[in-house]
Parts: C-alpha cells; sequence; structure tokens
C-alpha cells in the first residue's frame, strides 16, 4: 500500500513509540522538534552578512520557549547593540571566530569554505 516501511504516516509514528494524537499534541505544545539540532533556511536571515564582530545573534526556540509565536520551531535575530536606521544587521557565519585572532578566525571559516575579510 502507500503506507511503506520507513516510518511515515501514522503507521510509522506508532512503529516510534508516538501516536498520530500524541505527535499533534507535541507539535501544539512546541515540544514535537524540541531535540533537533539542526539549520533552517529563514529567507530574510539567509541575506544576512557575516562578520567576526557581529551585531546580532541568530537563535532557534521551540514555541514553548517563544511564547505567543505560535506553534513550530523558530529561528529568531537579536540585536546584540543598538542599531540605527541604515546600519546593515550582520551575523557570524561560525559563531567560535567572535573574539579570536584573525589568523584563528580566518583558519575556522576556510573549513566551511569561507574567506574571512573582516
Amino acid at each position: 500500500g502507500e503506507e511503506e516501511a520507513g516510518g511515515e504516516g501514522a503507521e510509522g509514528a506508532e512503529e516510534a513509540g508516538t501516536t498520530e494524537e500524541e505527535a499533534l499534541e507535541a507539535a501544539e505544545k512546541g515540544t514535537l522538534f524540541s531535540y533537533v539540532v539542526g539549520s533552517a533556511h529563514c529567507e530574510a536571515l539567509a541575506y544576512t552578512n557575516h562578520a567576526c564582530l557581529p551585531n546580532c545573534n541568530i537563535d532557534f526556540a521551540t514555541s514553548e520557549e517563544a511564547g505567543d509565536w505560535g506553534p513550530g520551531l523558530w529561528v529568531h535575530g537579536t540585536a546584540r547593540r543598538p542599531l540605527m536606521p541604515g546600519d546593515e544587521v550582520l551575523m557570524t557565519y561560525v559563531p567560535s571566530v567572535v573574539g579570536r585572532p584573525l589568523e584563528v578566525r580566518q583558519r575556522r571559516m576556510k573549513r566551511f569554505g569561507f574567506a574571512c575579510r573582516c
């Protein structure tokens, strides 16, 4: 049938120890993906440029942590310091470079295929 092995649909959820109802309840509470470590594509943040001294932090939050934002997994940017109109919002592509010497920043960024010129 359409429900093949591989964990899809309600049958897959039951095999994993979670019923469809439990999964829906967890999604509504924002805890369905609370264990996930990964990445997300958010158009507004995807066009944010890199700086080794960024003026914003990029964070992820479950709906439980995010409050009134609604169910799901959320990504958001928060200013690290006051921004003025016209300031470019800058994030760090590799958080471990913040506050490090130039040689360390360049070496770490190179591992990610990015030539740091900060």
